[in-house]
């Protein structure tokens, strides 16, 4: 399983194909010694039992969406021990999000598209059969269609299978009583729940993997395998939430906890619901972008003995030709009232000296000035420490 998983990642960062990938595997020293083996040749596999193993991880993460975190289990176990090893300082961590799991997905949805076709193929006269689709029963005809692909070219693998699902059934119009085989039916079924017809360009168009129903079919040989769907939740886990160790005098940094969740998931949920296991493993400052800003959520952390500290703030792209306010905003809690405050600058004409402005945000998002008593050292704000009126 660490091989069959290492190889996945290897193959993200190194956008290989799966027939480059299993080639430097078998030939590659450095490849095979970062997944912990020492001599070439140490350990062989067949093609199909990476294809194996990604249709079960992929059917096994749907249908079981808790139980999944085992293999978060092993993360955190290998994390305490790497930073204990490594003697890793945990006060300060960073946290952002990306997306993640879609290409394996996609490949569990590949193959399943793969298999549904060969199976109707199959199920054909030899009259009906046309060279487009005989092509499909090659014996290796499968490796080259699901291994030789870059992660890129999925999607349109996946839609170039709903082609040939519908040319099938085209033809098949005047043929009723094969219309009603199993295999045909089956095909049927897998047009329908992975794909919309578009009367315009008179086509079957392949969903994207958020519309996909959870009872969708699973398998080309159980057609009752369905998706779980369990305590009302249907889980599609394709948002990452990273945190990782930022300490200066780490000498390395290491990603101490990592969250999956469907990607309609905002960042302050995700936040939110690391926010414990944070808690856990001691840090005390979290430094993040402005998509995770919550009142709310900044509580709850301080409860837990977390400071969050916000470096950036969501909003339209800047101008190349005009200085970003992200350059200049450092966001704290001045003058102690529970809501963040940031400075804005500007140059001061002929003085290397900035002038700044203090402002603050309340819960319902305007923004206000905040009164100004001083200065510090360094050139940012001091606030009132007592209530005052703002400004406006």
């Amino acid at each position: 399983m660490n091989i069959l998983m290492g190889l996945d990642l290897i193959k993200e960062i190194r956008e290989y194909t799966d027939e480059v990938l299993l080639d430097e595997y078998a030939f590659n020293y450095q490849i095979s010694f970062a997944l912990g083996l020492r001599t070439l040749g140490e350990r062989y596999f067949a093609p199909r039992t990476l294809y194996e193993f990604r249709a079960r991880l992929y059917h096994y993460s749907i249908e079981h969406p808790k139980e999944a975190d085992l293999i978060y289990a092993q993360f955190e176990k290998l994390t305490d021990h790497f930073i204990a090893v490594a003697g890793l300082n945990t006060d300060e961590a960073r946290v952002d999000s990306t997306q993640i799991m879609s290409n394996i997905k996609s490949a569990g949805r590949l193959s399943l598209a793969y298999d549904v076709l060969v199976q109707a193929i199959k199920a054909l006269p030899e009259s009906l059969m046309t060279d487009s689709l005989k092509v499909f029963l090659k014996p290796d005809y499968k490796t080259h269609f699901l291994y030789q692909l870059k992660k890129q070219d999925t999607l349109s693998r996946i839609q170039n299978l709903i082609d040939h699902g519908a040319e099938i059934l085209e033809q098949l119009e005047k043929h009723p009583k094969l219309k009603s085989t199993t295999e045909i039916q089956l095909l049927e079924r897998f047009l329908s729940e992975q794909a919309v017809y578009n009367p315009k360009e008179n086509r079957w168009l392949a969903k994207g993997a958020q519309e996909i129903s959870p009872k969708s079919l699973q398998s080309a040989y159980d057609a009752d395998a369905t998706y779980r769907n369990k305590n009302g939740k249907k889980h599609v886990a394709y948002a990452l939430n990273l945190s990782e160790t930022c300490t200066d005098e780490n000498p390395i940094q290491m990603v101490t906890h990592y969250d999956l969740a469907p990607n309609t998931t905002n960042d302050i949920e995700l936040l939110q619901r690391a926010i414990p296991n944070l808690s856990e493993q001691g840090i005390k400052d979290i430094y993040t972008d402005g998509g995770y800003y919550s009142l709310e959520l900044t509580k709850e952390a301080q409860s837990q003995g977390i400071t969050l500290h916000y470096t950036d703030m969501t909003g339209r792209k800047t101008s190349s030709e005009k200085l970003p306010y992200s350059e200049h905003l450092v966001f704290e809690d001045y003058n102690k009232d529970g809501n963040y405050d940031f400075a804005i600058g500007q140059p001061v004409k002929n003085s290397p000296e900035f002038q700044y402005v203090l402002f603050s945000i309340n819960p319902a998002g305007t923004v206000y000035n905040v009164p100004v008593v001083g200065y510090k050292e360094d050139g940012f704000v001091y606030s009132a420490e007592d209530k005052q009126d703002f400004l406006y």
